[in-house]
């Protein structure tokens, strides 16, 4: 079976898969869900564009540029003075969704 599906329906999928896992589930899904959200996403989201051809590279560069976002959003809540598990999540996912709209990252779809 051959089937396609847009954007925002796996984006929603995904957002809702995760949020099953780290509300009704044991531990150790929480913590890979948690370091599937902070190493992996945000930046597979901004290089996947980038078109790089090599599937090595492109991963480095995608979990580099994850945790350059987590620990950027992580160390401006802590000097905020609010930093918490839902504010960082937030705030990736803010950044993430902020930088993908961009024009530049729109050409390169």
């Amino acid at each position: 079976m051959n089937w396609t599906a847009s954007r925002p329906a796996v984006v929603f999928a995904v957002v809702t898969a995760a949020a099953l896992l780290v509300l009704w589930s044991p531990d150790a899904a929480r913590l890979a869900a948690a370091l599937l959200v902070t190493a992996v996403l945000p930046g597979t989201v901004l290089v996947r564009p980038l078109a790089i051809p090599d599937r090595a590279l492109a991963a480095v560069l995608a979990i580099a540029t994850s945790l350059a976002i987590t620990t950027l959003v992580s160390t401006a809540l802590m000097y905020m003075g609010y930093w918490s598990w839902p504010a960082c999540a937030a705030g990736i996912a803010a950044v993430t969704f902020a930088a993908s709209q961009h024009p530049v990252m729109r050409r390169a779809r």
